[in-house]
């Protein structure tokens, strides 16, 4: 503390030490202004008071070794406070103690030290885009790969609707994690209060939207699947064919995945420098490894590593067992069936089990996101596992099937069935969605049977909701739906659904972590594809080029290569005083 006498208006030696004692301490009054306080509208529990993480980290010091951090305390709250029980009063919350410190955490305003990992990351990117010259990595074109994902062109044979799913999903996904996002904010009962109108229950209960990627992923494995099986048929039997299986998909989907991994984990320090850090940065650090094997679903939730990559675990371990199915229908359509039956009824039984043994609910915000041992008990044993979330795939499989099974053939419905079919899909498909008006409302608590009974049969029949919804469009049944769903305009946004999915929860970390104050709604879906485009014209599709080449050269021997040209040589000679010319092709 600093201590001044008082000087006379004549004084002025004292006064001029005055002023100079002042500047020399003005950086207290700046380290004290960027304190957090608090804030107005404590009615609505705003409760994040964070400070200027700005204004700390230029705080400058006359003196020595004096440096300033920023940090942040982390309280627990009474839910009470939140949820809004009757028996909560105003005075109550002031006089109880409701606060309860829990950690502190501290961020350094000094620049991370660039470590062999910064500089083995940032090597790998000039490599990639330094050395185009190099025939190989021609594949690394931005422009040819910008013009692929761009066009709109339809090929014979595919399954357009499929564009629209994605797109539609991948923007239902976005919006559910924003949400997400914004229960850190500074006004939680904003969020809270919003669940209370019907139409915010598509995204408060928005899990179909992952259903919807199993089934479509399920959908196109069967499709290519029974193709490549007709025609040939000796695949099936083949030990190339199935080891290119399985390598294809690791290949196909690894390098922009792990390619992002690191750049996450390495880089994502160098530029933000905000006071909001991501929670699994540490985890990130020490069980990277899970990542690359896809085996973090088997772990604790609290140590996931980018913890929206559960997805890509889930569906590799889909793809790994689909041959338990794909194999048997290709045989025999009662053996498939048989086999589609047997595994739905072994994943049913695995989910009532779970849920009874650890009293789970319905999902997330239906109770088991207030007891954190029951969320992450949750997140663990039944939203991410692969034998709880493979009814969608399975369905798709059934889907994909079907679809190629009849292709060549004119399917005729009369249309009083087929519009009673479009009226009971879309009706099926809002029950699974709404179903939890009540439950989401605190209005009724679901049993353990109730919970385990809505959680796996809604995604059942989310599964065959889609399934007539793909089967109508390709068959024509869908009249302008159909026109809708197979635009061209889905195409692009469609082709970057993967990477858009990778990059999107990191990109709201980042803005969060940027942002000055606290990010209160904001739904980055322009940004979210406007990276995924450039991602994916970097990494996916040329190692997508890779792959292929790489097959190529598995299976026939040698690379493709264009024809050599031809070579004209003309010889001329004389015979009997007479000029000849021979043409050399």
């Amino acid at each position: 503390m600093v201590l001044m006498k008082n000087c006379s208006a004549n004084d002025t030696a004292c006064n001029a030490e005055k002023i100079q004692i002042i500047r020399e301490n003005q950086f207290i009054v700046q380290q004290f202004d960027a304190f957090a306080k608090i804030p107005s509208g404590l009615m609505n529990l705003p409760i994040v008071w964070q400070g200027s993480y700005e204004e700390c980290s230029s705080v400058e010091s006359p003196y020595k070794n004096y440096t300033t951090q920023f940090c942040w305390i982390n309280m627990a709250i009474d839910t009470t406070l939140i949820t809004g029980e009757k028996n909560v009063t105003y005075v109550e919350t002031i006089q109880v103690p409701v606060l309860k410190f829990c950690s502190a955490t501290c961020r350094s305003p000094d620049p991370p030290k660039k470590n062999a990992w910064f500089w083995i990351v940032l090597l790998k990117v000039k490599i990639f885009f330094g050395f185009s010259g190099i025939p190989v990595l021609l594949t690394f074109s931005m422009y040819t790969n910008g013009a692929e994902i761009l066009s709109t062109v339809k090929r014979p044979g595919q399954i357009d609707c499929i564009h629209c799913l994605r797109t539609v999903s991948m923007t239902w996904v976005l919006v559910a994690h924003v949400i997400t996002k914004y229960a850190y904010g500074d006004n939680p009962t904003g969020l809270l209060s919003s669940a209370k109108y019907i139409l915010n229950d598509a995204v408060f209960n928005g899990f179909p939207s992952v259903d919807t990627f199993f089934f479509i992923t399920g959908v196109l494995s069967a499709y290519l699947f029974y193709k490549e099986m007709e025609r040939h048929p000796r695949s099936l039997k083949s030990p190339v064919y199935w080891t290119l299986y399985y390598v294809h998909r690791i290949l196909r989907l690894s390098p922009p995945y792990w390619l992002f991994l690191g750049f996450y984990v390495v880089l994502y320090p160098y530029y933000t420098r905000g006071p909001m850090v991501p929670t699994d940065i540490e985890p990130c650090k020490k069980y990277w490894w899970r990542n690359l094997l896809y085996i973090q679903i088997f772990f604790k939730s609290e140590d996931l590593c980018m913890g929206h990559t559960w997805y890509l675990s889930t569906d590799m371990f889909h793809h790994i067992f689909a041959p338990l199915l794909l194999v048997p229908l290709c045989l025999s359509k009662v053996a498939g069936v048989v086999s589609a039956a047997l595994l739905i009824a072994m994943s049913i039984g695995a989910t009532y089990g779970t849920y009874y043994k650890y009293d789970l609910a319905s999902n997330f915000f239906s109770g088991g996101g207030q007891d954190m041992e029951k969320f992450y008990l949750f997140f663990r044993y039944i939203y991410g596992v692969p034998w709880v979330r493979c009814t969608p795939m399975i369905i798709g499989i059934l889907t994909g099937y079907l679809l190629q099974k009849l292709q060549k053939r004119k399917i005729r419905i009369h249309w009083f069935i087929a519009i009673s079919l479009w009226l009971f899909s879309l009706v099926l498909a809002a029950v699974c969605v709404y179903a939890l008006y009540d439950a989401l409302r605190g209005k009724t608590h679901l049993s353990t049977a109730e919970a385990a009974s809505y959680y796996v049969f809604h995604r059942i029949g989310w599964a065959l909701s889609l399934a007539w919804v793909v089967f109508a469009c390709q068959f024509n049944l869908a009249g302008p739906i159909k026109n809708f769903m197979e635009l061209s305009f889905w195409m692009p946004f469609s082709r970057l659904t993967y990477t858009a999915y990778l990059v999107h929860f990191s990109l709201i970390d980042v803005i969060m972590a940027v942002s000055p104050v606290l990010t209160s709604y904001k739904v980055p879906d322009i940004v979210t594809f406007v990276l995924a485009f450039v991602w994916s014209c970097a990494f996916e599709i040329p190692f997508g080029k890779l792959e292929k080449m790489a097959t190529a050269a598995l299976v026939k021997g040698r690379l493709q290569r264009p024809p050599k040209e031809k070579q004209i040589v003309l010889i001329s000679y004389l015979k009997n005083d007479q000029a000849f010319a021979v043409l050399l092709v």
